[in-house]
């Protein structure tokens, strides 16, 4: 390569690195803060394994943002929309080991302002361990099973009835936090139903085995009540069928059904 040429393409590679303001390593769970000045933001590192769980609450302070990830080689990963509309949940799986790269830049309407991260990962190991799902609740599932305990003999034709008039998955308030609500995916079983999954990306990513679904005794009901927060947006919601491995390997995925299930509960 003559000269001239590889001075140009140095000069412009310390041109490019120079309009990037390097903030330092994003360290988990230690709040970063951040400022934008013209519309562009500060860039982050964070030092990732292959199938490391990454999660980051920003608590945006009215400015909107677009958070671009690059992996280890370089290449673009994952891009993120942040602001009012879309929420302030930021969350992907590292598909290699390396340095990954946190671009923040500000909307059309964000040229300046100051907001914060805070990053939590989970490991491969601690995302493949099964563990006992949370015990949420649904009130409407609860009332089933009293309807069913009290002998009822149409109790499950009306559920159904009642679950194709609404919207699903069921929506119930979360008494304990109001920036969360209760979400119950439904599936309709017969006498062939083994096992259903919920898989809701990217959160059964995380914790596989949170997401399987339990047979209400002996009946056709399948449920999962999951707690979300409510600035959760998932316009497709998919279920699968088959052993709880499947969900760990891509190549061996059972058969999948797409569901009817559209949650865009936004924050009030």
């Amino acid at each position: 390569m003559p000269r001239t040429k590889l001075s140009i393409l140095i000069l412009l590679k310390i041109l490019f690195l120079s309009a990037i303001t390097f903030a330092g390593d994003l360290q988990p769970g230690k709040t970063q803060e951040g400022v934008l000045r013209d519309g562009k933001g500060p860039t982050y590192t964070v030092m990732l394994k292959a199938g490391d769980y990454v999660e980051s609450d920003v608590e945006l302070r009215n400015t909107e943002l677009i958070v671009t990830v690059y992996d280890p080689a370089g290449n673009k990963f994952r891009a993120f929309r942040l602001d009012e509309d879309y929420g302030a949940l930021l969350r992907f799986v590292a598909e290699k080991t390396g340095a990954y790269r946190l671009e923040i830049a500000g909307q059309e309407r964000s040229k300046t302002g100051k907001f914060s991260l805070t990053l939590r990962i989970v490991p491969l190991e601690e995302r493949l361990a099964p563990t006992p799902a949370a015990p949420y609740g649904s009130a409407r599932i609860k009332q089933l099973k009293s309807d069913l305990s009290a002998g009822k003999p149409d109790a499950v034709v009306r559920f159904w009835e009642e679950a194709r008039a609404r919207t699903t998955p069921l929506l119930e308030p979360f008494a304990a936090d109001s920036r969360y609500v209760l979400a119950t995916f439904l599936w309709q079983g017969n006498e062939t139903t083994k096992n259903v999954f919920v898989e809701l990306f990217p959160y059964v990513l995380a914790w596989p085995y949170d997401y399987s679904m339990a047979r209400l005794g002996e009946t056709n009901v399948w449920y999962k009540t999951i707690k979300m927060h409510r600035q959760t947006r998932c316009d497709k919601v998919r279920l699968s069928f088959g052993p709880q491995r499947d969900l760990l390997s891509p190549w061996q995925r059972p058969r999948l059904v797409k569901a009817k299930n559209v949650l865009r509960q936004r924050a009030d």
